[in-house]
């Protein structure tokens, strides 16, 4: 828990945990990544074991993906997180002739699982 961010976002620990519970979640290690969206609610993404169970076979991906693009704006935080690098992003760019204000939304999970979203576009290209 990143308890800096919390206190600029003005969440006590007691909110954090709300809206937890809001999203299902009691104890907060089930939780592997949650996130403050900008409406003020938070997304939970829990950790594979306390995910619900579904007939289809799931296969463990670990973290979610990381934004790299979202709306034409690279995201350095995203891309520190990723462990990929401009160039990376540039070669994934260049097959399809696009720039980064080209794209409505680039995550990646790793070199080879990534969705790239054109602006205007319809759907994901990329792998994974």
């Amino acid at each position: 828990i990143d308890q800096k961010v919390l206190e600029e976002l003005r969440f006590s620990a007691d909110d954090l945990m709300t809206a937890l519970r809001g999203s299902g979640v009691f104890d907060v290690t089930e939780v592997q990544f949650a996130i403050v969206e900008t409406t003020g609610s938070v997304s939970v993404y829990p950790k594979h074991a306390n995910r619900p169970v579904t007939n289809v076979p799931e296969q463990d991906t670990g973290d979610p993906p990381d934004v790299l693009i979202s709306d034409g704006k690279l995201i350095p935080h995203g891309l520190a997180a990723s462990g990929l690098d401009r160039a990376w992003i540039q070669r994934v760019l260049s097959r399809r002739q696009l720039k980064i204000q080209d794209v409505f939304l680039l995550a990646a999970r790793g070199q080879q699982d990534y969705c790239l979203i054109e602006k205007e576009g319809n759907g994901c290209h990329g792998s994974g």
